[in-house]
């Protein structure tokens, strides 16, 4: 209706400026500055799922990344009451055929399934941004309340309720690109140090 302003599901959690998208949007930019070479697409790497009566459905996802595989599932990220965590049996073999020895994994079960996306590429980014600042936390987006952590540091358990087979693309499109001149990896780091600003302004953080 004209005058309303339409909800947003950030309204309780992490304010995360217009002029910087939305995670899945952010992530696809975080993608194309660092690895030009890579055809992301911003809608590929995700596995979801769902539970629940069809009148009361919660979904949670799983963002792989095309590069390196690694796997980041939705975190606690957007409005309060949109979503619940539940601790939940692991499954007792990871998609490899590994026995899993963890006997239970927190799972983040969003009301929206594209929300639930956005979770998992709002995890991604901030374990991504805490790495490339040197595993300081203040370097962190912190667009979810969970820690992040640094590579390796964590291995991605399944829950019991995820699917027993899940179809990752296999093929990474990669296109030609010239090589990067420090002047590029100059405006990369520039940009990035930037947003970090205008984000933690915005959240009032002190940088």
């Amino acid at each position: 209706t004209e005058g309303k302003t339409k909800p947003s599901f950030l309204t309780d959690g992490p304010f995360l400026p217009k002029s910087l998208g939305v995670p899945k949007n952010l992530l696809s930019v975080w993608y194309g500055k660092r690895h030009k070479q890579l055809l992301f697409k911003t809608n590929q790497y995700y596995q979801s799922w769902e539970k629940g009566p069809s009148h009361e459905k919660y979904f949670t996802s799983i963002f792989r990344c095309p590069l390196t595989g690694e796997k980041f599932g939705s975190g606690s990220f957007g409005d309060k009451d949109s979503y619940v965590v539940i601790q939940e049996k692991a499954k007792d073999h990871d998609e490899g055929g590994e026995i899993t020895e963890v006997s239970s994994v927190t799972v983040v079960w969003h009301r929206k399934k594209k929300v639930a996306e956005h979770a998992a590429a709002a995890r991604a980014l901030d374990c991504f941004s805490y790495r490339e600042g040197g595993g300081v936390k203040k370097m962190s987006y912190c667009l979810c309340p969970e820690d992040p952590y640094l590579e390796g540091e964590r291995d991605f358990i399944l829950p019991s309720s995820a699917p027993d087979q899940m179809e990752w693309i296999k093929d990474v499109e990669m296109k030609p690109v010239e090589s990067s001149t420090n002047d590029d990896d100059d405006e990369v780091m520039q940009e990035d140090y930037q947003f970090r600003t205008d984000y933690m302004k915005s959240r009032k953080v002190e940088v």
